[in-house]
């Protein structure tokens, strides 16, 4: 499955993945994909491309206790960019690279 992807510009790009939730910061886009497709899930559902549709990266395994906490939401607070997962973890990441810069059990 492909999902076209909106970007800033009246620009678009399809991912070859289905998309949940999607994020632009100036030449990057970040993407969370439905965890239910059948690809390696964990917490490994957020890809990062360049504005052409190429994937740059996929977010690292923060190595929790169990296997199911995949990302469920994706959002932009003070121009950073943060990850919120099914274990009440919110991550900040870098949108270039996709590493993880913080962590931080919130729920």
């Amino acid at each position: 499955m492909k999902t076209i992807v909106l970007l800033e510009n009246n620009k678009s790009m399809k991912i070859p993945r289905k998309v949940v939730h999607s994020k632009q910061l100036g030449d990057f886009v970040v993407v969370l994909t439905d965890s239910d497709e059948g690809y390696k899930i964990n917490n490994e559902n957020v890809y990062g491309y360049d504005v052409n549709g190429n994937e740059l990266w996929q977010i690292e395994d923060l190595n929790l206790f169990h296997e199911e906490h995949d990302y469920t939401g994706i959002y932009i607070k003070d121009s950073d960019l943060y990850l919120y997962n099914r274990c009440g973890v919110e991550v900040k990441i870098n949108a270039e690279t996709g590493k993880i810069l913080s962590k931080e059990l919130i729920r």
